[in-house]
């Protein structure tokens, strides 16, 4: 141990009170934390949690092919008619698989309509068309008087309006205090 140089009273009971503080402070965390019994949330989720049983659905076994019955009578056309005729359609060689494989359809993907566009026209001079909704972004294009924008997303909260520029196609956004509706 190294020996102490301070012989001032008030400095060893400063030292002694901050050590005995850190060990008391110590013991409590040990003992709020769960002491011994201690284990961490993620890792007692993980021991506590059972696994749910793997189930397998029954595989469906294939069953043979049902080609379609052949009980069409041939149709004739009457010998002295001059009447065109129809050929019959011929058999492609299809089959219905009965079986539960065959009721299985992929999920398809719902297209819904579009929303109709709505345009807007550029009322001022030198209208910069931006990144982003807001004068921090870097101007992509400018725009003057007259031009039409398709509306892609009118952030009305904002007061900015993403467009897409019907000259050019580029997609920015705009002020919206810029832009008026376009009559029809």
């Amino acid at each position: 141990m190294v020996p102490r140089t301070a012989t001032n009273p008030r400095q060893d009971i400063l030292a002694r009170f901050i050590v005995l503080t850190f060990l008391f402070l110590g013991i409590v965390f040990y003992e709020m934390s769960g002491g011994a019994d201690f284990r961490p949330r993620q890792a007692a989720a993980i021991a506590d949690a059972t696994p749910d049983p793997v189930t397998t659905p029954p595989t469906p076994e294939p069953t043979e092919a049902i080609a379609p019955a052949d009980d069409t009578p041939e149709a004739s056309p009457p010998a002295d008619s001059d009447a065109p005729v129809a050929e019959p359609v011929p058999d492609l060689g299809t089959t219905l698989l009965a079986s539960a494989d065959a009721a299985v359809v992929p999920d398809a993907p719902v297209l819904l309509p579009a929303p109709p566009l709505e345009f807007r026209r550029v009322n001022a001079t030198g209208v910069n068309v931006r990144a982003g909704p807001g004068t921090d972004f870097n101007v992509v294009e400018k725009v003057g008087p007259g031009d039409s924008a398709a509306v892609v997303f009118d952030d009305v909260a904002a007061g900015w309006v993403q467009v897409r520029i019907n000259a050019t196609g580029t997609i920015g956004w705009i002020a919206a205090p810029l832009l008026s509706p376009l009559s029809p």
